[in-house]
């Protein structure tokens, strides 16, 4: 009977070895191995909505950003991509489909065709939605992560949740704060900017590959309008979805893409 249950007692702990592994692992390690896979793609196929709402002076206007992105190519100098946008705003949506070869952007919107040299900056960096991604998508700090477990979801994917500070939002993002205020201020004179009710939403998916990266938050600022100082307060949330990070991802262009006139 005491060998009977020594041996149960060391099949027991045998099969617990990975279980005290995984435990071993910390919330910020799991984070950062699962963000250097995700760094490391040369492909990808995404999903990102960017989905803001500004109330100001009493009324309400919200314009949701939908994009469907494939690309390839991305550690080369000459990456490949399409990115298929929906912009809805007042009731009416707008489609805009960019593709680029390396050489040129491919932008397709109102009915309009027009390429541009991919070496001029100016032009095509509003349309380069990679480098939205990675705006959004960074590498967080380890204080972060102080206390937090990620939680393991029956379909085998790990999240986790975090809440940030506005000091350290400001310093994690504030280019892209910058640029939603400006977009928000359309010219006029704006003060400080103040975030609150700040999260990012994490998946890593069974692969270990990161999947899902969701940042959310509320702007405030001031304006100056017309000697009138105005408030706005500017509600942000930014879901990404990487689908089947690792696999292959093939970019199909444009069937017509002869009948795009050069900017």
């Amino acid at each position: 009977m005491k060998k009977l249950t020594s041996l149960l007692l060391a099949l027991l702990l045998i099969a617990s070895l990975p279980l005290f592994v995984s435990c071993k692992k910390s919330a910020y390690q799991t984070f950062t191995d699962a963000y250097e896979k995700y760094s490391a793609l040369d492909s990808i196929d995404a999903k990102m909505d960017i989905k803001m709402k500004m109330e100001m002076t009493g009324a309400t206007f919200e314009m949701p950003m939908s994009y469907n992105i494939k690309a390839s190519g991305i550690k080369t100098q000459n990456p490949v991509f399409n990115a298929d946008t929906t912009v809805s705003m007042l009731g009416m949506e707008m489609n805009l489909d960019v593709y680029s070869d390396g050489e040129y952007y491919y932008v397709s919107m109102m009915n309009q065709k027009v390429k541009i040299n991919a070496d001029n900056q100016e032009s095509v960096s509003e349309y380069n939605v990679i480098e939205d991604m990675d705006t959004l998508i960074i590498e967080l700090p380890e204080e972060l992560f102080e206390n937090q477990v990620f939680v393991v979801n029956p379909d085998g994917t790990k999240s986790l949740e975090l809440a940030v500070s506005g000091e350290k939002f400001n310093e994690l993002y504030s280019d892209f704060a910058k640029e939603l205020a400006d977009s928000a201020a359309e010219g006029l004179e704006y003060g400080d900017l103040s975030f609150e009710d700040i999260k990012i939403k994490l998946t890593v998916n069974k692969d270990g590959y990161l999947s899902e990266y969701d940042l959310s938050f509320v702007m405030n600022m001031s304006m100056s309008m017309m000697g009138t100082e105005v408030l706005a307060k500017i509600t942000t949330d930014c879901p990404i979805v990487i689908n089947n990070p690792g696999k292959e991802v093939i970019v199909t262009p444009p069937e017509d893409l002869d009948s795009y006139v050069e900017y």
